[in-house]
Protein backbone atom coordinates (compact mmCIF):
# COMPACT_ATOMS: atom_id res chain seq x y z
CA UNK A 1 0.00 0.00 0.00
CA UNK A 2 1.35 3.40 -0.91
CA UNK A 3 2.16 6.11 1.58
CA UNK A 4 -0.58 8.42 0.25
CA UNK A 5 -3.27 5.77 0.15
CA UNK A 6 -6.79 6.69 1.26
CA UNK A 7 -7.08 3.41 3.13
CA UNK A 8 -6.45 3.80 6.83
CA UNK A 9 -5.48 0.66 8.64
CA UNK A 10 -6.19 0.64 12.36
CA UNK A 11 -2.49 1.17 13.01
CA UNK A 12 -2.20 4.07 10.55
CA UNK A 13 -5.33 5.67 12.03
CA UNK A 14 -3.89 5.38 15.55
CA UNK A 15 -0.56 6.79 14.38
CA UNK A 16 -2.23 9.76 12.66
CA UNK A 17 -4.20 10.59 15.80
CA UNK A 18 -1.04 10.36 17.89
CA UNK A 19 0.92 12.53 15.41
CA UNK A 20 -1.93 15.05 15.24
CA UNK A 21 -2.02 15.36 19.03
CA UNK A 22 1.72 15.85 19.06
CA UNK A 23 1.56 18.50 16.31
CA UNK A 24 -1.23 20.33 18.13
CA UNK A 25 0.51 20.35 21.50
CA UNK A 26 2.03 23.63 22.52
CA UNK A 27 5.06 21.93 24.04
CA UNK A 28 6.88 21.92 20.73
CA UNK A 29 9.04 24.96 20.25
CA UNK A 30 9.40 24.66 16.49
CA UNK A 31 6.84 23.04 14.25
CA UNK A 32 7.95 21.16 11.21
CA UNK A 33 6.21 21.25 7.80
CA UNK A 34 4.59 17.86 8.46
CA UNK A 35 2.94 19.29 11.58
CA UNK A 36 1.31 22.07 9.55
CA UNK A 37 0.17 19.51 6.99
CA UNK A 38 -1.37 17.31 9.74
CA UNK A 39 -3.20 20.27 11.26
CA UNK A 40 -4.57 21.30 7.87
CA UNK A 41 -5.73 17.83 6.81
CA UNK A 42 -6.94 16.25 10.07
CA UNK A 43 -8.66 16.93 13.35
CA UNK A 44 -9.83 14.65 16.14
CA UNK A 45 -13.20 14.30 17.80
CA UNK A 46 -14.06 12.32 20.92
CA UNK A 47 -17.20 10.22 20.36
CA UNK A 48 -18.37 7.89 23.13
CA UNK A 49 -14.87 7.73 24.65
CA UNK A 50 -13.44 6.84 21.22
CA UNK A 51 -11.15 9.25 19.39
CA UNK A 52 -12.18 9.63 15.75
CA UNK A 53 -10.17 11.19 12.96
CA UNK A 54 -12.15 13.85 11.09
CA UNK A 55 -11.62 16.37 8.33
CA UNK A 56 -11.30 19.87 9.83
CA UNK A 57 -14.64 21.67 9.97
CA UNK A 58 -14.81 25.05 8.29
CA UNK A 59 -16.19 28.01 10.27
CA UNK A 60 -19.66 28.06 8.70
CA UNK A 61 -20.00 24.34 7.92
CA UNK A 62 -21.81 22.02 10.34
CA UNK A 63 -21.07 18.84 8.38
CA UNK A 64 -18.46 16.60 10.02
CA UNK A 65 -16.64 14.24 7.65
CA UNK A 66 -15.12 11.20 9.36
CA UNK A 67 -12.12 9.27 8.10
CA UNK A 68 -12.99 5.59 8.04
CA UNK A 69 -10.61 2.87 9.13
CA UNK A 70 -10.18 0.02 6.71
CA UNK A 71 -11.81 -2.36 9.19
CA UNK A 72 -15.00 -0.23 9.24
CA UNK A 73 -15.41 0.34 5.49
CA UNK A 74 -17.65 -2.67 4.89
CA UNK A 75 -19.95 -1.78 7.78
CA UNK A 76 -20.29 1.84 6.61
CA UNK A 77 -21.01 0.72 3.04
CA UNK A 78 -23.56 -1.80 4.23
CA UNK A 79 -25.35 0.79 6.40
CA UNK A 80 -25.66 3.25 3.52
CA UNK A 81 -26.56 0.53 1.04
CA UNK A 82 -29.37 -0.82 3.21
CA UNK A 83 -30.71 2.65 3.95
CA UNK A 84 -30.97 3.33 0.20
CA UNK A 85 -32.37 -0.08 -0.72
CA UNK A 86 -30.16 -1.12 -3.65
CA UNK A 87 -29.69 2.53 -4.55
CA UNK A 88 -26.90 2.19 -7.06
CA UNK A 89 -23.29 3.36 -7.16
CA UNK A 90 -23.84 7.10 -7.60
CA UNK A 91 -26.47 7.38 -4.88
CA UNK A 92 -24.28 5.40 -2.48
CA UNK A 93 -21.24 7.57 -3.27
CA UNK A 94 -23.28 10.74 -2.78
CA UNK A 95 -24.50 9.54 0.61
CA UNK A 96 -21.04 8.36 1.69
CA UNK A 97 -19.42 11.64 0.63
CA UNK A 98 -21.81 13.54 2.87
CA UNK A 99 -20.56 11.59 5.92
CA UNK A 100 -17.11 10.22 5.18
CA UNK A 101 -13.92 11.66 3.76
CA UNK A 102 -11.92 8.70 2.47
CA UNK A 103 -14.19 6.53 0.37
CA UNK A 104 -13.59 5.49 -3.20
CA UNK A 105 -15.66 4.43 -6.16
CA UNK A 106 -13.72 1.16 -6.33
CA UNK A 107 -14.88 0.26 -2.80
CA UNK A 108 -18.50 0.86 -3.80
CA UNK A 109 -18.08 -1.07 -7.05
CA UNK A 110 -16.59 -4.01 -5.18
CA UNK A 111 -19.43 -3.96 -2.64
CA UNK A 112 -22.07 -3.80 -5.39
CA UNK A 113 -20.44 -6.70 -7.21
CA UNK A 114 -21.32 -8.86 -4.19
CA UNK A 115 -25.05 -8.15 -4.51
CA UNK A 116 -26.84 -10.54 -6.89
CA UNK A 117 -29.89 -8.28 -7.22
CA UNK A 118 -27.74 -5.30 -8.22
CA UNK A 119 -25.98 -7.43 -10.84
CA UNK A 120 -29.33 -8.09 -12.53
CA UNK A 121 -29.94 -4.36 -13.07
Amino acid sequence: MTKNSVFLTDEKNYQLIKNFDSAKSKKQKKKEPRNYWLLKKYNVLLVNNDTKLIYPVKNNDNNILFYTKESDVFDKLQDVYQSLGHGGRDRILYELNSKLKNNTRSEVDLYLSLCELCQLK
